[in-house]
C-alpha cells in the first residue's frame, strides 16, 4: 500500500486528523530545523556565499578571481599576502567608501587588473569598487582616452 493512502486512512481514524497535525507542527519546529522554503540551492549558495564574504572577504575575492583565471585562461599568481594591508575601507580610485555588505554593490571591492592582457600577477593587481573596475573593462575595449574624455564631457555636459 502506497504512503498517500495509508495517511488517507489514518486522517479517516477519529482523532487521526489532529494527531497528524500535531506530529507535523512539532517535526517543523524541532530545533535545527531550517524554514519551510529555505531549501532551494540558489538560497543555499547565496546563504554559503554570504557567509563566506562575511568571514574572509579578502579570500573570497581570490577565491572568486582565480575562478575566473580559470575560466578565461589567464595567469593567476596572486596570495593573501600580496595585500598586508587587506581591503581598503575606501576605493584607492574614486574614494567612496567600500560596501562590504553585499557583492552584488556598486562600492563592493573587486580586484582590478591594471593590464589585463598580463592576468592577476603580483603587481598587476589592485583592490578597486566595482564601480571602478567597470569603467576600467570600458577602457580596456580599445577606448582612446581623448575619447573617454569626450564621452565624460558630453555626460557633463547633459547634467543639469
Amino acid at each position: 500500500m502506497g504512503a498517500g493512502r495509508q495517511m488517507r486512512r489514518y486522517r479517516k481514524r477519529p482523532g487521526g486528523k489532529a494527531k497528524l497535525y500535531a506530529y507535523h507542527k512539532a517535526w517543523v519546529a524541532r530545533p535545527g530545523r531550517r524554514e519551510k522554503h529555505e531549501h532551494s540551492p540558489a538560497e543555499r549558495a547565496a546563504r554559503r556565499h554570504q557567509a563566506q564574504r562575511a568571514a574572509d572577504p579578502l579570500g573570497f575575492l581570490l577565491r572568486n578571481a582565480k575562478g575566473l583565471a580559470l575560466k578565461k585562461g589567464i595567469v593567476f599568481a596572486v596570495t593573501a599576502a600580496d595585500f598586508p594591508d587587506g581591503i581598503p575601507a575606501t576605493c584607492p580610485t574614486l574614494g567612496v567608501k567600500m560596501d562590504m555588505s553585499r557583492s552584488g554593490s556598486p562600492n563592493a571591492p573587486s580586484l582590478g587588473r591594471v593590464d589585463p592582457s598580463k592576468g592577476f600577477v603580483r603587481g598587476n593587481v589592485e583592490i578597486i569598487c566595482k564601480r571602478a573596475n567597470w569603467a576600467n573593462m570600458v577602457k580596456a575595449d580599445c577606448w582612446e582616452p581623448a575619447e573617454l574624455r569626450a564621452i565624460a564631457a558630453y555626460i557633463e555636459g547633459r547634467r543639469i
